[in-house]
């Protein structure tokens, strides 16, 4: 294992912090004695913070009830537009801390005025009304600034009274961390997304609204562009109409364009942008069941601990709109449509039990269809199977959601279209961790069970039926074509951010070798991937990362950023981590601008590893192949930069070399993995394929490696490559009766490379503890000089 240096360090005695490019790594040093002091002076805060957060949630409520909603609205939507446009932010990692807690100003208004009285013979005047607002906005921006430390707090209270294990705080400290996580999509994705979602619920949205998919989308379509640049395009279409108005120099303008205008006007200093009802097609029905009056919802101020506090799910985030003055608004982008479905879904369901069970009938089952989709897209020509069962030991039956055969891979897939529990981990860790555990615990148990009844027993062939009867045969297997099995739990709801800290924390008892996705990041995939090889190549990596103990994450796609920089990039965790966590920050940031451009139309690079073009021909070249091709492709992906390098170099000087002697020449490497190069090129005397498979076998008896790859490249007179064979040798592939045989014939291949090493280094010997001369990083006596 490597041992790299740090970029910049910084250690107090007690905690250790060292800063690898754009990845940090932390370690705590602090003795038995030490910690419980510290964890004794984090409580001995605890009650005086709350204090502090109970009377500042008062102010809030004694300011709200000074000030016109509608007026309010207006300045918080207004002030965080300018933010985010000042701050020019593209990704989430340019958010600072400040202007995320202060972009939560408008939710948590929103659900304290749903959830107490307001009387409007209590508003001071117009004019006096600012102040009051820029005030509520600091004490909103104050009261979630606070909120992180508190959680640390508490949990060292709960540690210090005995009341859960450290385990269980570490889980509670996450989950509320993670509960305060918004915008969970790229916006290019956001509503073609619900809309596949929505589509198989076509027929239940008519009977109850009276509304076709196509109408809901239409109207969260502009929704979605009046809250995200509705101001902006409002302001530019306002100059626009001040350069209009130079037109009508010394007459009258027009009614048209005064009526021009005066909408545009509203649009850039009122509200209108947010009326629902008149932005939408919507019904009165459909609108009134995700929306919520002042007043209307006593929940969120009724707790008799922590009440209306933002530990609590908040009414927003069950009911998007508010109606004010018997006018219904939609205020905040991330609750409408990071909620839209979950709220939706419960809207129905109250509708009556009818309703619910066959919206989760229609969910099961389309659910599924939804993910083997995007897998369809991902893995071209793949075959999917869904509802697939099989029997287990003592007459039991499971199911699997989906299995995926593609070339020599299978994927074990399990779908879960349930929703997370609502409760706040502090309020009700049972029922938390209960949901949790429903929706990953007991996939990832699918998921090996299914694996398991591939893998074990004698027979190859496995059998799986079209329903629980097991009377009838739906498909079958041979395991013995697949090298491959990678297994997914894949969600519907969204919590993934918390789940990929839960994989580290060990809470659940998650299975290493699963990768845990929702469907938005699986969606995403599906849009970056072009190649499915090197999608295989990524699920590779990413499963290996499951099983490494060193990285922490806080969102799928920093994998993916990683995979892109690193390439394998468990190994880099490993050897900056040496077993501590390491926090990966930033790698996400140029996906971020590259699936952030194209919602807006800008044609940003996409974020790719350096792959060279003779490797990517290859790639292309076996995309149609079935034998061991993702094996192959792996293979070849796996290779650093500087090996990828060398590769591609040693094509081009091989068949440079074979033209000028006439006749084909073997090249081996033994750099990241071995490899035994062929070119084949016109008008040369080639190398007997016989030949060829013993030169291998020999150099695997001399060195003792476990396998080696033979690949042969067969270019034109341009060098082109115009077709690929390879073939994995290892050696159980190397008889016994030849072993002697192939032994002499592998040390005199090191006498010929040791000779002509030798002479063009101007060398006389090569020492036993020196590199060996071949590159595989051993020293001589253990690789090539092997007596």
């Amino acid at each position: 294992m490597k041992n790299i240096k740090p970029d910049e360090c910084f250690s107090n005695g007690i905690f250790e912090v060292a800063r690898f490019g754009n990845t940090v790594v932390t370690h705590n040093n602090m003795t038995e004695a030490l910690h419980k002091d510290w964890i004794s002076e984090l409580a001995s805060q605890c009650n005086a913070e709350k204090d502090k957060i109970n009377a500042l949630i008062e102010k809030i409520k004694e300011k709200l009830a000074l000030v016109d909603p509608l007026y309010l609205f207006n300045y918080l939507t207004t002030k965080n537009t300018m933010m985010l446009m000042s701050q020019g932010v593209i990704s989430e990692i340019d958010i600072a801390d400040d202007i995320n807690f202060q972009l939560r100003s408008v939710e948590y208004v929103q659900s304290l005025l749903v959830s107490m009285d307001h009387n409007k013979a209590n508003e001071i005047d117009e004019n006096e009304q600012e102040d009051v607002c820029h005030e509520i906005a600091n004490y909103c921006l104050e009261l979630y600034s606070k909120m992180p430390m508190f959680y640390m707090y508490w949990a060292a209270q709960q540690q210090k009274m005995g009341n859960l294990s450290l385990e269980d705080e570490e889980y509670i400290v996450f989950a509320q961390m993670m509960s305060q996580v918004r915008g969970e999509q790229y916006q290019a994705f956001r509503i073609p997304i619900l809309k596949e979602l929505l589509l198989p619920q076509e027929v239940l949205l008519k009977e109850i609204y009276g509304l076709s998919v196509d109408d809901v989308i239409a109207g969260l379509t502009v929704l979605e562009k009046n809250l995200s640049s509705g101001r902006l395009d409002a302001m530019k279409d306002l100059s626009n109409q001040m350069d209009k108005l130079a037109l009508f120099e010394g007459i009258e303008p027009d009614d048209n364009f005064i009526e021009e205008s005066r909408e545009v006007a509203l649009k850039v200093i009122g509200t209108t942008l947010f009326e629902v009802k008149e932005n939408t097609a919507w019904s009165n029905e459909f609108i009134d069941d995700l929306c919520l009056g002042i007043n209307s919802d006593k929940s969120f101020l009724s707790h008799k601990e922590f009440s209306g506090w933002p530990i609590w799910n908040l009414p927003i985030q069950y009911k998007p709109f508010i109606k004010i003055d018997g006018k219904t608004y939609c205020f905040d982008y991330y609750n409408l449509f990071d909620n839209f479905y979950v709220a939706l879904q419960r809207a129905i369901r109250n509708h009556g039990k009818e309703y619910g069970d066959r919206w989760n009938n229609i969910q099961g089952y389309s659910s599924e269809r939804l993910v083997g989709g995007v897998f369809e897209s991902l893995l071209p020509g793949c075959k999917v199977h869904y509802s697939n069962y099989y029997p287990l030991q003592k007459k039991d039956i499971a199911e699997n959601d989906i299995l995926i055969e593609y070339k020599d891979v299978l994927l074990v897939v399990e779908v879960k279209a349930g929703t997370f529990v609502y409760t706040p981990a502090m309020m009700d860790f049972q029922a938390h961790k209960k949901s949790f555990k429903t929706l990953v615990e007991k996939a990832e148990n699918q998921c090996i069970r299914a694996k398991n009844y591939i893998t074990d027993g004698i027979e190859s062939k496995r059998i799986f039926y079209t329903d629980n009867s097991l009377d009838t045969e739906a498909f079958y297997i041979n395991r013995d074509k697949y090298n491959q099995i990678y297994l997914f739990d894949v969600t519907v709801s969204d919590f993934n951010e918390f789940a990929s800290q839960m994989e580290k924390i060990k809470i659940a008892k998650t299975h290493e070798g699963i990768i845990a996705i929702s469907l938005n990041d699986l969606w995403v995939y599906k849009y970056y991937f072009d190649n499915p090889l090197q999608f295989i190549h990524f699920i590779k990596q990413r499963t290996i990362a499951t099983e490494t103990m060193e990285i922490a994450t806080s969102d799928e796609l920093d994998h993916l950023g990683m995979y892109i920089s690193h390439n394998m990039y468990s190994l880099q965790a490993k050897d900056i981590g040496q077993g501590r966590n390491v926090y990966f920050m930033g790698y996400r940031e140029e996906l971020d601008k590259y699936f952030s451009s194209i919602h807006i139309g800008l044609k940003y690079e996409k974020p790719m590893q350096y792959i060279p073009f003779r490797i990517v021909k290859i790639l292309e070249i076996i995309i149609n192949r079935e034998d061991k091709v993702t094996q192959f492709s792996n293979y070849l992906l796996d290779l650093s930069s500087e090996g990828r390098e060398e590769f591609d170099k040693s094509i081009s000087n091989l068949a440079r070399r074979e033209r000028e002697l006439g006749r084909m020449l073997p090249a081996m490497s033994f750099m990241d993995c071995s490899y035994a190069l062929f070119a084949e090129v016109p008008d040369i005397s080639l190398y007997p394929y016989e030949k060829r498979e013993e030169y291998i076998l020999a150099n695997l008896v001399q060195n003792g490696r476990k396998e080696c790859w033979s690949i042969t490249i067969i270019l034109d007179k341009e060098d082109n490559i115009i077709d690929v064979h390879y073939h994995l040798f290892n050696q159980s592939d190397i008889p016994d009766s030849r072993r002697d045989k192939l032994k002499a014939f592998g040390k005199e291949i090191v006498e010929r490379r040791t000779e002509q090493f030798l002479m063009q280094n101007g060398k006389k010997k090569i020492y036993p503890n020196e590199p060996c001369i071949c590159g595989s990083g051993k020293k001589y006596k253990r690789c090539c000089g092997r007596s």
